[in-house]
Formats: C-alpha cells, sequence, structure tokens
C-alpha cells in the first residue's frame, strides 16, 4: 500500500490519484486559534512545566494534560487528553479555557494544533473553543 498526501485544492493531483484508482483515507487538519482575551473563569488550574507539559487540575486531582511548543508569540499544543472518567463533562472546555489564559499572561498570541478528521471528539472541542481549520491535507491509499 501507498499513501499520498495531497492539499485537496489541486485538480491535477486529483486527477492522477483517481487515474490510479487511490482512495481517500483520511485528513490532516492544522487548527489555528488567536488568543485575544481571557475566557471564562474555570475551577480547573493548569500547571505549566519548563519541558512543555501542561497539566490540568480540578481541586488538586490531574484531569488531563497537554503539551506545548514555544514560539516567536506563538505556541503549538499537542498530545492533548482528558482522562476518560472526566470527558464529556465540560472538563476540556475549561482546561483549554484556562491554558488560554495562562497562554495570553505568558504573551502568547496565537496556538495552532494538528488534529485528523477520524478523531471527532477532538475537532469537535477544539471548533467549540475557537479553533478555526487553517490548512488541509489529505491522505489517499493506493
Amino acid at each position: 500500500d501507498l499513501l499520498f498526501v495531497v492539499s485537496p485544492g489541486c485538480q491535477d493531483t486529483m486527477n492522477v490519484l483517481d487515474a490510479l484508482g487511490a482512495e481517500y483515507d483520511y485528513s490532516e487538519y492544522i487548527m489555528e486559534l488567536k488568543l485575544e482575551k481571557s475566557a471564562p473563569d474555570s475551577l480547573i488550574q493548569i500547571e505549566l512545566q519548563k519541558n512543555g507539559l501542561c497539566i490540568g487540575l480540578l481541586n488538586q486531582q490531574v484531569i488531563g494534560s497537554c503539551r506545548l511548543d514555544y514560539g516567536n508569540k506563538s505556541a503549538c499544543l499537542y498530545e492533548m487528553e482528558i482522562k476518560e472518567a472526566f470527558r464529556n463533562q465540560g472538563f476540556g472546555t475549561g482546561f483549554l479555557h484556562t491554558l488560554f489564559s495562562c497562554l495570553i499572561e505568558k504573551g502568547i498570541h496565537t496556538l495552532r494544533l494538528q488534529v485528523t478528521s477520524t478523531n471527532e471528539a477532538a475537532m469537535a472541542l477544539y471548533k467549540k473553543t475557537g479553533f478555526h481549520i487553517c490548512e488541509t491535507l489529505s491522505y489517499y491509499l493506493y
């Protein structure tokens, strides 16, 4: 099997993939959020560590974590996870809103991430908290 990474806007590429009989497999999205104002208050506390690890706490109990890679007034979010016992209860939204406020205080203006189209829960969370898709890469299997 071969996996082709393509920008879906190129018609010539799409014609070649069609001629090969390649089938769409999934897409990866680059999402971005401009951090402009502090988010609503949350009961979740954020602990930012020097190695980029970010831990979310509720009543001193870890509810989730992520990693951050810092750039010039921007950061990249990756490996975000809310513990299963805390999912679908608004804790992911609270975690992100608290994180946004912490990043604004650190002078970060833009937050970016990459997410696969098959991760519908993550996509819904990121859209709900204000992220928008700024780039799409589609993968085709041959």
